[in-house]
């Protein structure tokens, strides 16, 4: 019995889709980016010890770990690697959470409708060209 490896697979996003994804992690990273400059700028404005702590865990925390998230998944997404799928779910469903976290700041309604739009278009099925149906 023989096993293909990693490299004869294809990969797991046509060119199309590929490039979908990533203007949405752009955008979602260049929403955490804002998350942290509106963190730190409430750091510096605020002295009172039980408001910092709320911006940390609220705003700081969950940016940082945004951010993570889409830099990890662009990277994947450059090389093509199959684990890719799961860090797109992942960094969607993060956004989604970070946006529901800031519904009252306009940040957080483009994580969320981001978000969602990064696992639905991370999770649906491709369209081959040549035949019209859904590849999996």
């Amino acid at each position: 019995m023989t096993t293909r490896s990693d490299r004869d697979l294809p990969p797991p996003y046509d060119r199309a889709r590929a490039r979908q994804l990533r203007m949405m992690l752009y955008a979602v990273l260049a929403s955490a980016t804002v998350m942290v400059i509106l963190a730190m700028a409430l750091l510096i404005h605020t002295g009172d010890d039980a408001s910092t702590g709320v911006v940390l865990l609220v705003v700081l925390v969950p940016a940082l770990v945004l951010l993570g998230l889409s830099v990890r998944t662009l990277a994947l997404l450059a090389l093509a690697d199959r684990r890719v799928k799961m860090w797109v779910t992942a960094s969607g469903t993060a956004a989604t959470l970070d946006g529901l976290l800031l519904t009252r700041v306009g940040v957080g309604w483009v994580l969320i409708v981001v978000g969602v739009l990064l696992v639905l278009v991370g999770a649906l099925p491709g369209r081959d060209p040549d035949t019209g149906r859904t590849s999996g």
